[in-house]
């Protein structure tokens, strides 16, 4: 073996020797950590229109979050405020009062204010979630609210 792959070997050895006493001091002292308490959870107040082709005024828009629930009765022009006693995700119906074969759908992300509910919203919420919007509303629970996030 030359002089110099010697000394090269010797420098190589002497790195992963020393790597190999310095590791055994990182981590896995047995120092205690307090917890964090989890951030208090900001309810919503939710906002949108509610329209079937034509504005639905008079219809009840029901929300069900990923924690409590809560309604509200559509303006004429179809608007609604919502501030459900839960928090987001929540999943919003909304029933025409003069069709009740007519009921939308729509979802309401954490951090979302605006959530119109309207057919083309029904179809994303089948399409997203794979189920008839209304057999999803009907199961919507803080288990499968994470279907929505």
């Amino acid at each position: 073996m030359k002089k110099r792959e010697f000394w090269q070997l010797r420098v190589a050895g002497g790195i992963i020797i020393g790597s190999m006493v310095a590791l055994p001091g990182c981590g896995g002292g047995s120092t205690t950590e307090t917890p964090v308490a989890a951030p208090t959870p900001t309810p919503i107040t939710l906002t949108g229109i509610a329209a079937g082709g034509a504005a639905i005024g008079g219809g009840t828009v029901a929300a069900k979050c990923s924690t409590g629930t809560g309604t509200a009765t559509t303006a004429a022009d179809g608007t609604y405020t919502l501030a459900p006693n839960g928090i987001a995700p929540c999943m919003l119906q909304v029933t025409d009062p003069t069709n009740a074969a007519n009921v939308y759908y729509s979802v309401a992300q954490a951090g979302t204010t605006t959530a119109n509910i309207t057919p083309l919203t029904s179809l994303v919420i089948a399409n997203a979630l794979g189920l008839d919007p209304a057999t999803a509303y009907a199961s919507f629970s803080s288990t499968t609210a994470s279907n929505i996030t």
